[in-house]
């Protein structure tokens, strides 16, 4: 009988814990979430901005950022004030 040797996780070759990587996923992952919530039903329950952030992996600044960028976008004149 073979025993099953562990996985290293300490390698740098692992992809998710890219940076870059994380970057370009973080729509995907989102959408992940999103899918999986409805799935399980917890579509309408809210779920706060930190819990998604660590669950996509990204700052607890992420979903603030992000929104006052789409403010930006959509109305750029009341920005330059």
């Amino acid at each position: 009988m073979t025993r099953d040797l562990h996985t290293d996780t300490s390698s740098n070759s692992d992809i998710t814990l890219s940076r870059e990587w994380c970057k370009e996923q973080t729509d995907r992952l989102i959408a992940w979430e999103m899918l999986c919530r409805y799935l399980k039903g917890d579509h309408l329950v809210p779920m706060k901005s930190l819990n998604l952030c660590d669950k996509i992996g990204v700052s607890k600044t992420y979903v603030t950022t992000l929104l006052k960028s789409v403010r930006e976008k959509l109305n750029p004149e009341n920005d330059a004030e």
